[in-house]
């Protein structure tokens, strides 16, 4: 059993979704101000033209619908959208919290979003997940406290770290590929400075970079220098275990990277003190 499907016996995404959309759609809120009160819902559709991001969507509810997420009210009653697995769950996470984050601040609704908000984020902490903001968008990403600390101090690198961590990735070893590279390359004028703090794990993450299709084409028997043979012959799975245990090890070069600044800034305050 892998990590999603261990997840979706430990919670059951479509009651955590139904859950959400009842906060969405059917509690209404701000009768002081509204008629009849307003949901989140009809908050959205008022303000959708207005969101920048919306391409050719004229409407939430069309929105809605493309994604998989429309519901119907039949004789009184709810229909949900079905079936909720863990990625579509993300999904509908994230359309929210896109659109939300272009509304006007609205106080007769504000507690309501943020009721749904504390909700959302409850169910997204149980599954190792976090919300992150990458430049005006919001993702969904694996909390991973290494790749926060590198995205931290390497800002050029944080669209492609924090991508990298992003559900919708899992199984796309293509794209998986390209950012291992991308590393690789903002990880290779360092390398004299990496092998003086530690060869044996530079090494490792070069030889991985150079020998596990990343780097060059190690999958085309045509290519007998290049040609890696037990690794060509291993399934899209494992392949992609490998390119994650190499995602790992270059974030692992870059926390090296920053002791290493630290133990400097560390040994002048020591010697300062006379410590």
């Amino acid at each position: 059993m892998h990590f999603f499907e261990a997840l979706e016996h430990e919670i059951d995404f479509q009651i955590e979704f139904n859950k959400l959309e009842d906060m969405v759609v059917k509690e209404r809120v701000g009768k002081s101000y509204y008629h009849n009160g307003i949901t989140i819902d009809e908050y959205i559709e008022k303000h959708f033209r207005k969101w920048e991001k919306r391409g050719s969507f004229t409407s939430f509810k069309e929105l809605r619908e493309h994604l998989g997420f429309g519901y119907n009210i039949v004789a009184r009653n709810f229909i949900y959208a079905y079936p909720i697995d863990i990625n579509k769950f993300f999904l509908y996470c994230e359309m929210i919290l896109n659109l939300l984050i272009g509304l006007p601040n609205d106080p007769y609704i504000e507690e309501q979003i943020q009721d749904l908000l504390a909700t959302m984020n409850a169910t997204i902490e149980k599954t190792g997940h976090t919300v992150e903001r990458v430049k005006d968008e919001i993702q969904i990403i694996k909390k991973d406290i290494v790749a926060i600390s590198v995205v931290d101090n390497q800002p050029e690198l944080a669209n492609i770290i924090i991508e990298y961590n992003h559900y919708l990735l899992k199984g796309n070893i293509g794209r998986k590929r390209e950012i291992l590279k991308q590393i690789a390359d903002a990880l290779e004028p360092k390398r004299t400075e990496l092998n003086g703090i530690n060869k044996h794990a530079t090494d490792d993450f070069f030889s991985m970079v150079n020998n596990l299709n990343v780097r060059h084409n190690n999958c085309d028997p045509a290519d007998a220098k290049r040609y890696r043979e037990g690794f060509a012959r291993l399934s899209d799975n494992e392949k992609e275990k490998w390119y994650d245990t190499i995602y790992q090890q270059g974030l692992t070069l870059f926390v090296l990277l920053e002791q290493k600044n630290r133990n400097k800034i560390i040994d002048a305050f020591r010697e300062n003190l006379k410590l």
